[in-house]
This record gives structure tokens, sequence and C-alpha cells, in this order.
């Protein structure tokens, strides 16, 4: 003769496996949503560099521009280094915000000419570092100076402001755009976890009443 387990073990079982699940689906929300907020307050800060341009060639002492903006900013900092090089060497930095205007000075000095980046990083209270990077070519003074009436036309001051302009839009387009999708997708999951949980909820109140009603 086949033993049945009774219904009110069946219940316990049932519901012991619906809370644990439950449990799972919210530790899941919360990852999304600490994610999501992590990721929106940084899509609220600025961090870049107009000038000097990627893969612009330069010669002599350079003028970093640029914006470092953001909520609860504590400091930024300026770092160069050759290509191929490990070592990084800071040379600027500060604490209050900047506005497409002068991060920093980097002094060329006897460096030879070749390939160099530099790198901005700002700390804002509450979040990772903010960084970005741009890659030069450091030229011989003497032939940047003898290549510039058929190469090196200076922009107009309204063709500079124009372009840093869609260069800091460009910059908040991108953290904002990721912002946003990950938005939509905690709000797609969200959506399913609580159509999941109600399932789930609708059964074991069924199976419970079902099993208290047995004699």
């Amino acid at each position: 003769m086949t033993s049945h387990p009774p219904v009110a073990c069946m219940h316990r079982l049932h519901s012991a496996a619906c809370c644990r699940f439950a449990v799972a689906i919210l530790l899941v929300m919360v990852h999304l949503l600490a994610v999501g907020n992590r990721v929106h307050a940084q899509a609220d800060a600025t961090v870049s560099i107009t000038s000097p341009g990627e893969g612009q060639t330069v010669a002599g002492d350079l003028q970093v521009r640029g914006t470092v903006q953001g909520a609860g900013l504590q400091s930024y900092a300026l770092y160069w280094r050759a290509a191929g090089d490990d070592r990084e060497i800071y040379f600027s930095g500060g604490q209050e915000e900047v506005n497409a205007s002068v991060l920093g000075v980097w002094r060329a000095g006897d460096n030879p000419p070749g390939e160099y980046e530099i790198r901005l990083e700002a700390q804002f209270e509450g979040r990772d570092p903010t960084g970005t990077i741009v890659r030069f070519t450091l030229a011989d003074a003497v032939e940047t100076t003898e290549r510039e009436p058929e190469t090196a036309a200076a922009l107009p001051a309204e063709d500079q402001t124009l372009r840093q302009s869609l260069d800091q839009l460009a910059a908040r387009a991108r953290p904002a755009a990721l912002a946003a999708y990950l938005a939509r997708g905690m709000r797609f999951g969200l959506t399913v976890a609580l159509i999941v949980l109600a399932y789930f909820g609708v059964k074991s109140v069924a199976v419970w009443l079902l099993g208290s009603r047995k004699p």
C-alpha cells in the first residue's frame, strides 16, 4: 500500500519553497536598484577633455582644456605618460568645478617627440572615480613651425566654442543613455518579479485553503 505525505506537510514544503524563491527575487530587485542608482548618480557628472583633441599633433607646452562638473566633486587630477610607459606622472589638478576652461598646463620640457596621453580623473563623493583619456602626438617645435603655413590653420573662436559645446553634449549623452537603458531594464525586471510573486502567492493561498478544508 502506497503512503502519501500529509497535506499539511506538503503545504509547509511548498510554502518554504515559495518563501525562498520570493527572497531570491527580492535580493535581485535590490541589487538592480542599487546598480541603477549608482549609474544614474554617475550620469550626473561631466568629466571631459576638449583640448588637445584625440590624435592631435602639438608642440611645446600644452593647455589642457575641458570640463569637470557634478554634485559632490571632491577633486580632479591630470596625469601624463608616454606611449608604452606604465608610469603616470601627475602635473595638475584642483577641487573646484571647471566648465569648458583650462584644467592645467602640461610642460613638454625635454620630452622627445612621440606619442603621449593625458588622463583626467575626478573623484565625487559616494561614487567611483570618473575619468577620461586623450592621446596625442608631440612634434618637434621647428618641424611644426615649418609645416604650419600648409597644414596648421587655427580655428576661429566661434568654431572652438561650438566644438567644445558639442564635446560636452556628447560626454553627457553617453552616461545619460546608459542610465536610461538600465532604468528601462529595471522596470521590466520589477514587473516580471511582481507577476511571479503574485502567481506564487495566489497558488500558496489556494493550496492552504484546500489543505485546511480537508478532514
